[in-house]
């Protein structure tokens, strides 16, 4: 009888165990990580932004590469003694060249920092559409500044998502 008991006590241990062990593996969380840099670079709407990016840019250095051999010339000129500009009205301009060099300057980290949050807003929004539609419960970002030390490679699902968020950003995925 007494073994009856000890063998019943037995199995619904292990029945437990199996149960709860079962359970624990059903309820484990899914995870991966991403190099987001990799992930951010290979954006095409990164790169389309760049783009604009570098013309707005390229355009704003000419004018101001312009702005700059006039000055010099209207400097020699006066150097020279050749020039019907005054000394005053020369610093005019060379103050008026300098508060242009120093908006440009400004607008460009502005517009660069426009393009950055609208490209992070929208690789913020794939990622969380791709990590439901994939099942996970987590997807690490890493940056490679020892926020994730060690991770298995075959839980690197960042050219998955690479693939994912441009097409997604084309319009091949509803």
């Amino acid at each position: 009888m007494m073994k009856k008991i000890v063998l019943a006590s037995i199995a619904v241990l292990l029945v437990l165990i199996l149960v709860t062990g079962l359970s624990i593996f059903l309820h484990m969380p899914k995870t991966a990580y991403i190099l987001t840099e990799d992930l951010y670079n290979n954006f095409k709407l990164k790169k389309e932004l760049e783009s604009q990016y570098n013309k707005v840019t390229s355009k704003r250095k000419a004018i101001l590469d312009s702005l700059k051999f006039d000055l010099q010339l209207k400097y020699n000129a006066l150097q020279s003694g050749k020039s019907k500009l005054s000394l005053k009205e020369f610093e005019i301009l060379r103050n008026q060249y300098t508060q242009k060099q120093t908006q440009f300057d400004d607008d460009n980290n502005a517009l660069s920092q426009e393009y950055k949050d609208q490209i992070w807003k929208r690789l913020n929004q794939y990622v969380k559409e791709y990590g439901k539609n994939k099942s996970y419960t987590y997807i690490y970002g890493v940056i490679g500044q020892g926020e994730l030390l060690y991770a298995e490679e075959s839980k690197n699902i960042t050219p998955d998502l690479i693939v994912f968020v441009n097409a997604k950003y084309e319009g091949d995925i509803k």
